[in-house]
């Protein structure tokens, strides 16, 4: 008989969900830095990720896509996305 071997448990947290490799970086530079150094690596990193989220949404729209309802959600999503982004230039710290 082949007994299969366990590999469940892995070493370190099992329970936690999958990071990406820059969402660690990010994290890790931001519990390394302090003070108004954290509140700018913070800022960026926000900025940045509505910027990526709203060129999805811009791609998807660009797209052609004959779902007339993702298309709609997609333009509003864009605009709740600018207005987020333009918020948060009006607060660079």
């Amino acid at each position: 008989g082949g007994s299969a071997a366990n590999t469940t448990g892995s070493a370190g947290g099992a329970n936690m969900p999958q990071m990406e490799a820059k969402d660690r970086e990010m994290v890790q530079k931001l519990q390394q830095a302090s003070g108004s150094a954290f509140d700018k690596q913070y800022y960026q990193g926000q900025l940045q990720g509505h910027r990526e989220l709203l060129q999805i949404q811009e791609n998807f729209i660009k797209s052609g896509s004959r779902n007339r309802e993702a298309v709609n959600v997609a333009k509003m999503a864009r605009g709740h996305i600018k207005e987020h982004i333009e918020l948060l230039e009006s607060i660079e710290p």
